[in-house]
């Protein structure tokens, strides 16, 4: 009853949530509601790691897109302007280039009757990585799994799909 609306990111992927995937798959479901409601939000991931013998520090993690990543030239009100704007990718160590229409990223609205999303997912060989799913308005629109690295083990996979209806997307 005295729940608000009034935030603009919301903690989806959380350090103890990784080995439970189901429980991942339940906070997408629920973000992805908030977002078929009409809301936009931007997904973090954190690590919460109180102790280390719980959960070990540094992921997942929330990389914040600003136009120079130099740290002595970002400051706190631009970070905070990214990530309400939706500028962000959460990883646990892959790391995603996602393009719509080669020119427009995360948090950026695309006009036009089709998308045509590219995707480059890198990782390093220690990171283990299974699928690529790509979903539209909380439906999965392309799923990718079998995912295979070359000769030295780290992970280096581009793809291209189209998304021919209106929507929010996410990879």
């Amino acid at each position: 009853e005295e729940a608000s609306f009034d935030f603009d990111a919301i903690e989806v992927v959380n350090g103890y949530d990784l080995e439970a995937p189901r429980l991942i798959e339940q906070n997408l479901r629920e973000y992805f509601s908030l977002l078929n409601f009409g809301r936009r939000y931007t997904a973090t991931g954190n690590s919460d790691s109180h102790r280390l013998i719980v959960n070990w520090a540094g992921y997942p993690r929330t990389y914040v897109r600003v136009a120079d990543d130099a740290p002595r030239k970002v400051r706190a009100n631009e970070i905070a302007r990214a990530v309400a704007e939706g500028r962000v990718m959460v990883s646990n160590g892959i790391f995603l280039a996602v393009a719509a229409n080669g020119t427009q990223g995360p948090g950026d609205t695309v006009v036009g009757r089709r998308v045509t999303l590219q995707i480059d997912a890198r990782a390093p060989r220690w990171v283990d990585v299974r699928r690529l799913t790509v979903w539209v308005n909380g439906v999965r629109a392309a799923w990718f799994s079998g995912v295979r690295r070359p000769g030295n083990g780290a992970l280096h996979f581009k793809t291209e799909i189209d998304v021919k209806e209106d929507g929010w997307i996410v990879v």
